[in-house]
């Protein structure tokens, strides 16, 4: 049964990518390389403790592969359908760093994606969490892997115990923006280019049910957000 996703999870970057990244931001060690990070924030001071790359020819080559891998996988982009990608910040949360909860403001973008960097088990704490539906999903992922949401999440950055955790942020302007729309897209394009889930290959009856399914469920969703009923 198809569930609408408000976030997902993805693997963006392969391992050499990651290997040059990482090389990227080790060379980076001039005190000038990295900022404080009140200096994006437009909120309350004291929200958040961390630094931010600024070494422009580093940060530049860092958000050119990230946004070449994001435009190549087809996972993120049936999911998100990028009209433009916006921002770009390199984070870098040492011990003791944080970022409170906060929400992202709403004219950088449609989604927010978060992409780890460091590998998940050099540094302690540091979890990003995401409140979702009522509920708090902690999220700590192998680096080259990604998280994308919707821009206005509450979300934090859970304090860093030991160690350093990098991570670059950025946020994606959609060609669709309606929610329902977008969503009704991403289900006909999970039919266009897959027409029979992998999982029922082997048993047509049940591949074709899941396409009739989909079809039917989309064409409700349409009728009910703009369909115009007698009363």
């Amino acid at each position: 049964m198809y569930n609408y996703e408000t976030s997902k999870i993805i693997k963006l970057l392969n391992d050499d990518e990651v290997k040059e990244i990482q090389r990227l931001l080790s060379s980076c060690k001039r005190s000038t390389d990295w900022v404080n990070g009140n200096g994006s924030f437009r909120g309350v001071e004291g929200t958040k403790s961390n630094l931010e790359l600024h070494s422009p020819f580093v940060l530049k080559k860092v958000r050119s592969m990230i946004v070449e891998a994001c435009n190549r996988c087809k996972e993120y982009t049936d999911f998100v359908l990028p009209r433009s990608f916006e921002g770009c910040i390199v984070s870098k949360t040492s011990e003791g760093g944080y970022y409170n909860t906060h929400t992202d403001c709403g004219d950088v973008g449609d989604f927010s994606t978060t992409i780890f960097l460091s590998d998940k088990d050099s540094y302690e704490g540091g979890e990003l969490s995401l409140l979702i539906n009522g509920k708090e999903q902690k999220i700590k992922l192998n680096p080259g892997y990604c998280v994308v949401y919707p821009t206005g999440t509450p979300h934090r950055v859970n304090k860093v115990t030991s160690g350093d955790r990098y991570a670059f942020v950025f946020w994606v302007k959609c060609i669709i923006r309606d929610q329902t729309i977008l969503d009704c897209c991403r289900e006909l394009r999970s039919i266009k280019f897959n027409e029979i889930p992998i999982e029922y290959q082997e048993t047509m009856e049940e591949g074709l049910s899941d396409i009739k399914f989909k079809v039917d469920n989309t064409v409700n969703r349409l009728m009910r957000r703009f369909g115009e009923f007698a009363d």
